[in-house]
């Protein structure tokens, strides 16, 4: 796969001619690449998109954030859409890889004294409840805002727009309802999705 990568990279200097620093940066992903494929020892041809995910996952583990595995996954992207395109292989094993997410960052808290010189302003405020304190609650109760549906019982939205009663149109997911089928769209099969099931890595029931 080594000499295909040195292709890619003279064909992204030659013909789109990158600077430097970003042509070091397809590099080092791809040589990154270069060495997951070997430890799996898979050629180019060989890669699938189980592969693909596989060296993405890699990276969550080696504690790369969203962004990072992001970039990386494009770098690939490219690669084997040079690889197609030159005919090197028949089918595009990265085409169909969904970018991760970029997970955004918690906003600051406010200080203790941010906080008391809000409550001084006016501003309203109330006590964080639990939930049996909240469906308890006598402005929850008074206001009809406590809502059942199946198996699910919590308190609505106390905005409305009207006098209406408060309703639920749709009930949460269970714990666990879809870890397999989030676990299948990151490319573990089901024997993996079970195994872990089995080995208590993940679960489908909450544990008592």
């Amino acid at each position: 796969m080594e000499a295909q990568i040195r292709s890619f990279l003279n064909y992204l200097r030659v013909e789109k001619g990158l600077s430097d620093n970003t042509m070091y940066a397809y590099q080092r992903d791809m040589m990154k690449f270069a060495e997951f494929a070997a430890k799996q020892k898979v050629t180019l041809a060989q890669v699938e998109r189980a592969h693909v995910v596989d060296f993405l996952r890699s990276l969550y583990l080696k504690k790369l954030d969203s962004r990072s595995v992001a970039r990386h996954l494009v770098t690939i992207r490219h690669f084997f859409r040079f690889c197609f395109a030159e005919g090197l292989i028949q089918e595009d094993p990265a085409a169909n890889v969904q970018s991760p997410k970029f997970r955004q960052s918690l906003p600051e808290f406010l200080s203790l004294a941010e906080v008391d010189r809000l409550l001084a302003a006016g501003l309203p405020a109330g006590p964080v409840q639990s939930i049996d304190k909240a469906l308890t609650s006598p402005h929850a109760v008074h206001r009809g805002d406590v809502v059942e549906k199946d198996w699910y019982k919590g308190v609505a939205s106390p905005i409305r727009m009207g006098r209406s009663q408060a309703s639920l149109r749709s009930v949460p997911p269970t714990f666990g309802q879809h870890t397999a089928e989030v676990l299948a769209e990151f490319g573990y099969s089901k024997a993996e999705i079970e195994g872990l099931t089995a080995e208590g890595v993940i679960c489908t029931e909450r544990r008592r």
